[in-house]
């Protein structure tokens, strides 16, 4: 029933054209990965009818999220900004608009999940650099939303993994989602010079 949602076979097959039109800057990567973009996404989705909120199903939406920030910023960097790239930014605004509404930390509702663990947690995090995206290519009071998201499930998901107090909090699967996209979170907003990095890694001010 998610044949033309968004999710993780769609997002990885994104996510390498990108990758293989970066190596190769062979133009016909890029059109196979617009196709994509327009089969799986559109800025008059019926977010709710994708039951997104189903956590076990269907959150595999952010990676699609992010492999489409990743093409913004790669239209962006070949300065086109045309009428593909619009149609992705706003797509990805709609979805955001959504995720300011809905999205909540992940051990907030544990219930809904099979198996909790420190991994969901560490899924947040991808929620923010999706909300430092929009902050980027979004304007007005979107903005300074987004800006206040990306850094509230930055902290919630480093937060929430801590919280555990056994082995779970060491596992491979969040430290490699925090050392990937954590970067990326500081990388939007800066390094204050008076920025002090705890025993795990967590950049504080």
């Amino acid at each position: 029933e998610y044949r033309y949602a968004p999710g993780r076979a769609e997002a990885n097959s994104l996510n390498t054209l990108l990758d293989a039109y970066e190596l190769a800057e062979d133009r016909r990567y890029l059109t196979r990965a617009e196709s994509i973009i327009k089969k799986f996404i559109s800025p008059s989705d019926d977010i709710d009818k994708l039951d997104q909120q189903e956590m076990e199903l269907r959150w595999f939406y952010l990676i699609f999220l992010q492999a489409l920030c990743k093409y913004l910023d790669m239209r962006d960097n070949l300065g086109e900004r045309d009428k593909m790239f619009e149609y992705a930014r706003e797509s990805m605004i709609h979805h955001v608009k959504w995720m300011l509404e809905n999205e909540r930390p992940y051990k907030e509702i544990f219930h809904r999940v099979e198996i909790p663990s420190s991994t969901w947690c560490a899924h947040d995090i991808r929620k923010s650099v999706i909300f430092d995206y929009a902050y980027k290519y979004t304007e007005g009071a979107l903005k300074q939303s987004c800006k206040t998201k990306a850094e509230f499930f930055y902290n919630k998901s480093i937060e929430d993994i801590l919280s555990f107090k056994d082995e779970s909090r060491t596992f491979v699967r969040p430290l490699a989602l925090l050392m990937n996209f954590g970067v990326m979170h500081n990388y939007f907003n800066g390094l204050p010079d008076d920025a002090k990095q705890t025993e795990y890694g967590h950049v504080t001010k």
